[in-house]
């Protein structure tokens, strides 16, 4: 097992400082801290896992019913070309990335192809993420004739979201939590510490409007662990209870 005179050793004198209150701070308290961080890592692996790949499952699906050939293209002398509709130029920069990789990748294979499967898979939690964005307004819109595609993809959204707010549920409440969730995500499996709000600042700087349309919505005054924890949670019930259920059943195992 793990000692923090061991853990010193293998990191970086940067990255053991980080996790210190003061520069007094015994070695033994700092190490403690170090635990408590690893153990909220762990405890949101399992809700972050059920999120990003039952979300990810569900727009593949939506995309597909308003768009074929939505992950459809091809390189031609260096310049990817986009053959679907559905996807914003940032959408279509990051499908071009994982087409890239994933054909370096079976580069051996003669006329390799990916399948859809595995460029879905390569596609990064980011890319389903700016979904949601603005630049995907027409497909939230409500209509009689296509029905509510924001229900369909969050069956248990509560019921005051009405239809004809979709947009702005998207807008102000959808986007900005799974921005929040994201950033979170991506500190965890960047080996990050996330035990303190001081390391949500950069969330707060990079994106200043969106993270407070994000406390506005929380109705919090500083983003924390705790209350992206509690989020993460929300979105996921809204995605399917059984998931939430089973999110829960892992964590107190």
């Amino acid at each position: 097992m793990l000692n923090h005179k061991c853990l010193q050793f293998h990191l970086s004198t940067v990255r053991w400082e980080s996790y210190k209150l003061t520069d007094e701070e015994l070695d033994s308290e700092t190490w403690q801290r170090y635990q408590h961080n690893l153990q909220l890592c762990q405890g949101l692996y399992v809700p972050l896992h059920l999120l990003e790949i039952s979300l990810r499952n569900h727009l593949q699906t939506l995309l597909q019913s308003i768009d074929k050939n939505w992950y459809s293209g091809f390189f031609n002398k260096g310049q990817f070309k986009y053959n679907g509709k559905v996807l914003s130029r940032k959408g279509q920069e990051k499908l071009s990335d994982a087409i890239n990789k994933l054909t370096k990748n079976g580069k051996s294979k003669a006329n390799y192809v990916p399948t859809e499967g595995q460029i879905v898979a390569e596609l990064t939690f980011g890319f389903w993420v700016e979904l949601f964005s603005n630049s995907y307004g027409n497909i939230w819109g409500y209509t009689q004739t296509r029905g509510d595609y924001l229900k369909k993809i969050f069956p248990k959204l509560p019921n005051h979201h009405i239809p004809q707010a979709n947009a702005q549920t998207v807008t102000n409440i959808i986007y900005p939590c799974l921005k929040v969730i994201l950033f979170l995500r991506n500190r965890i499996f960047h080996h990050e510490p996330i035990w303190h709000e001081r390391h949500f600042d950069a969330l707060s700087k990079q994106m200043p409007g969106l993270a407070n349309q994000f406390l506005n919505y929380k109705n919090e005054k500083v983003i924390t662990f705790s209350v992206i924890d509690e989020t993460l949670h929300t979105i996921l019930g809204w995605l399917c209870e059984d998931l939430l259920q089973d999110a829960h059943t892992f964590r107190k195992a």
